[in-house]
């Protein structure tokens, strides 16, 4: 059929345009190739093309990659999916919704496990310190950049501490044990064997210590 032909008839049946568009002239048979109008790949039934719209429109999940017939609609009507898709944006839910006083409550509880912990450690008493604790617990110094989050754990921190005078007075006892030491000890040989460098313990709370051993 000559292009002139299918025209007239594609006018006479009332076809659009489009369908023109599909028509692939035959071989030019003089120069020996074949002149063929490439055929848009986006035809489809009006039908089909609503009911794709619709579901793609119609579905419940946020993220439009996720949607039905996204990659259809991509290679196929992707003017409509551009402006579909400006027209509804994707809000991003940035509220993150944290149970704080659960996690107050943990950490709570892990501190006071790491502190246990340290007490019982063998071997020459280590200081219980605010990074002593961290180090045992898990994310425990994010607690620390947000205080206002962890008011249990906070107060309790402060309980747990072991000032300097606390902690000689535990390795005194420990190198009292460890070496069975008397009163009769100088307190230099004590202070050596206890790793004290500037006592912050009297004599007497030591002596003190000496006897409650021996009893």
């Amino acid at each position: 059929m000559q292009p002139f032909k299918f025209y007239f008839l594609c006018w006479l049946l009332d076809l659009e345009l489009e369908h023109l568009k599909t028509y692939c002239p035959e071989a030019d048979i003089s120069a020996g190739v074949m002149v063929c109008r490439d055929r848009p790949n986006n035809l489809t039934d009006d039908n089909d093309l609503q009911a794709r719209r619709l579901a793609f429109a119609n579905s419940a999940n946020p993220k439009c990659h996720d949607k039905p017939g996204y990659q259809w609609l991509y290679r196929h009507d992707r003017e409509w999916l551009v402006n579909y898709v400006a027209a509804n944006p994707y809000l991003r839910d940035r509220k993150i919704r944290i149970d704080w006083q659960s996690r107050d409550f943990t950490l709570a509880s892990e501190l006071a496990k790491a502190r246990a912990i340290l007490l019982s450690v063998h071997g020459k008493p280590q200081q219980v310190t605010r990074a002593a604790l961290c180090r045992l617990v898990v994310n425990a110094h994010a607690f620390l950049k947000m205080p206002e989050h962890f008011p249990r754990s906070i107060r309790l921190m402060a309980d747990l501490l072991e000032s300097t005078h606390d902690h000689q007075l535990r390795k005194i006892r420990w190198a009292i044990r460890e070496y069975s030491l008397t009163e009769h000890c100088a307190m230099s040989v004590l202070y050596r064997y206890a790793g004290i460098r500037i006592s912050r313990v009297s004599e007497d709370e030591i002596l003190m210590q000496i006897r409650d051993d021996m009893d």
